[in-house]
């Protein structure tokens, strides 16, 4: 079953399900392709509904920690004194 719904991730966020061929748009895709094929720490910015919950999902698909979980973390929805303590952790009794 596990097998299962990971393959179904692995459809859902394909370069297939994709579709766009301007050139700023096919940039994007290669950049992701290299970024997910790399052991480096992303953290995406950008206005709401452009796309960054879409693109840490597929960067995480095609990388080498796709059997790990996968968390999303909406920084905005948070409050701006904690974000580095739930991102990073922090020692008990810090606060």
């Amino acid at each position: 079953m596990k097998e299962n719904l990971r393959e179904s991730l692995r459809q859902k966020y394909s370069l297939d399900s994709f579709v766009g061929d301007h050139p700023i748009f096919l940039n994007l895709m290669s950049t992701l392709e290299r970024v997910a094929n790399s052991n480096l720490s992303i953290l995406l910015i950008g206005e709401t509904g452009t796309g960054k919950g879409l693109a840490a999902q597929f960067i995480h698909q095609y990388s080498s920690r796709f059997s790990r979980p996968f968390i999303s973390y909406n920084c905005g929805a948070g409050p701006d004194t904690l974000f580095e303590s739930q991102i990073f952790g922090h020692v008990r009794g810090a606060f």
